[in-house]
């Protein structure tokens, strides 16, 4: 029992630990594409945080789907396998939602873009 909630639990640290990660090496970036795109503080600072909110939610529906139901007589490796599957599921739903966020930031740009005066 002890040891299924460990093993739930690790896969919830980086259940958080990877949106983070990501988060904190695209934020600069991104904040720099809105800025100039959308000239409006209020919406760049609403754009990242619904990027952040998101992205954990993401990661933690991901996450939370697998039950670590495992006997107590279980090896070690089964706690390991289970815990690659839950990150798994986790990293899947991130990508798919990268993925959904490139699409609306590039129409976002496309329909929205600033013309530069040459």
């Amino acid at each position: 029992m002890i040891l299924n909630l460990i093993a739930f639990l690790i896969l919830l640290a980086f259940a958080v630990a990877i949106p983070t990660i990501l988060f904190l090496l695209l934020r600069s970036s991104l904040c720099d594409l809105l800025r100039h795109t959308l000239k409006l503080q209020s919406g760049v600072t609403f754009y990242l945080r619904s990027f952040l909110l998101v992205l954990y939610l993401a990661a933690l529906s991901g996450a939370i789907g697998i039950s670590f139901d495992l006997k107590p007589e279980s090896h070690l490796m089964e706690y390991v396998w289970k815990g690659a599957a839950g990150l798994s599921s986790s990293l899947q739903n991130l990508v798919l939602f990268i993925s959904v966020y490139l699409v609306l930031v590039t129409i976002l740009i496309a329909t929205l873009k600033v013309k530069v005066d040459e």
